[in-house]
């Protein structure tokens, strides 16, 4: 025969002392009354809960899994390199290069372009009205940052070296050694344009100069003006005095 006085007290604090959960433990020592029936059914619930988690858990991993893997493949694919030829395309009339017969059969071989004006290339594919929108855009953009500007200045030098760009098109130039050829095409290079920038800085200082001298001018009136007033003023002032004193 058992010869503890409450078997329920002495069941509830067995459970509690060899329990692994601390749930159930801060449940009974939280709620002394409890009933043994009721910390039973909570240590149950408990148990049942962590288990339904745990396979939740193991759910979500398997499907994250499984998402990963053919995405993964698909990149995978993407870096591979194609089987297919390289495709060039004419810098002078943007077609497909090189020509079937030759450089001469270029289409724009015999054209003058509308914008430069110079022969060889078609307007659509004129290497100074490129640059010049570029620089236009250049112009109207806002201020920035110094790291948005070295974007910009990566961007520029690889749209003027296409060779050095990522690209399966590559941007190609050809010549011809045929005689009777158009006029020699002046290349837009950048010794070219620096010349012409610098011959139109002496008329910029000139008129700067000017400018200033004109200020200047202006500036001396002024100033002789205010210092004729400055003595016609004091004039009256003696004037004043001598008439007061007598």
């Amino acid at each position: 025969m058992c010869r503890f006085s409450d078997i329920d007290s002495e069941v509830k604090s067995q459970l509690i002392t060899g329990c692994l959960s601390e749930k159930v433990r801060q449940k009974r020592l939280m709620n002394s009354e409890l009933s043994l029936h009721d910390l039973i059914n909570y240590a149950r619930t408990t148990e049942t809960i962590a288990s339904t988690l745990q396979t939740m858990r193991l759910e979500d991993n398997n499907t994250a899994t499984a998402t990963t893997a053919p995405i993964n493949k698909v990149a995978d694919e993407q870096r591979r390199p194609s089987n297919y030829p390289r495709q060039y395309r004419c810098r002078n009339c943007n077609g497909k290069y090189p020509h079937e017969r030759g450089p001469t059969s270029c289409p724009a071989f015999h054209t003058q372009c509308t914008y430069c004006g110079r022969w060889g290339h078609f307007t659509s594919a004129c290497f100074r009205r490129l640059n010049d929108g570029n620089r236009q855009q250049e112009t109207n953009r806002p201020p920035r940052t110094q790291t948005n500007r070295r974007s910009v200045n990566r961007i520029e030098n690889d749209q003027r070296n296409p060779r050095s760009s990522g690209s399966d098109i590559e941007y190609v130039f050809h010549t011809a050694g045929a005689r009777n050829l158009p006029p020699p095409i002046e290349m837009d290079t950048p010794a070219n344009r620096s010349s012409s920038l610098f011959l139109g800085l002496p008329n910029q200082i000139k008129g700067q100069l000017d400018e200033q001298s004109q200020t200047l001018h202006k500036i001396n009136s002024t100033v002789q003006k205010l210092e004729a007033e400055n003595a016609l003023y004091k004039q009256e002032l003696m004037t004043a005095h001598t008439n007061i004193h007598q």
